[in-house]
């Protein structure tokens, strides 16, 4: 066994209009003795929706296999739908307009890094 660290949290465009994808990169790094592999999650929160949303929403992930001392950049692309929530009204996918919340961890309680973005 052994552990990991998580660095270096970029989410580009800041600021983006519905439809256009969302790059979340980050470094996973071990910082055990051991090699080892770890699920790196990404999850997104949605504090301007106009409907309940859970608070935190698994969106990506990535099983990530080091040896002692190194480190891995990671990226996952997010799309509109990572982004959407089902309308009952229109029956279809539907993003609102606002602030997003990305958090980047190994599990829902621990996400060490977050950043937000807009969606116009």
């Amino acid at each position: 066994y052994t552990t990991f660290s998580f660095s270096h949290l970029s989410v580009l465009p800041t600021s983006a209009k519905a439809g256009e994808p969302i790059t979340v990169s980050f470094d996973v790094a071990t910082t055990g003795h051991s090699t080892g592999a770890e699920v790196a999650q990404v999850y997104v929160s949605d504090p301007s929706a106009t409907v309940p949303r859970p608070e935190r929403e698994l969106q990506g992930f990535e099983r990530v296999a080091l040896k002692p001392g190194e480190s891995r950049r990671v990226s996952i692309r997010l799309d509109q739908r990572s982004l959407s929530y089902r309308d009952v009204v229109s029956h279809g996918w539907k993003v609102d307009p606002g602030k997003f919340v990305v958090r980047v961890g190994d599990s829902a309680e621990n996400t060490p890094l977050n950043q937000e973005f807009t969606v116009e």
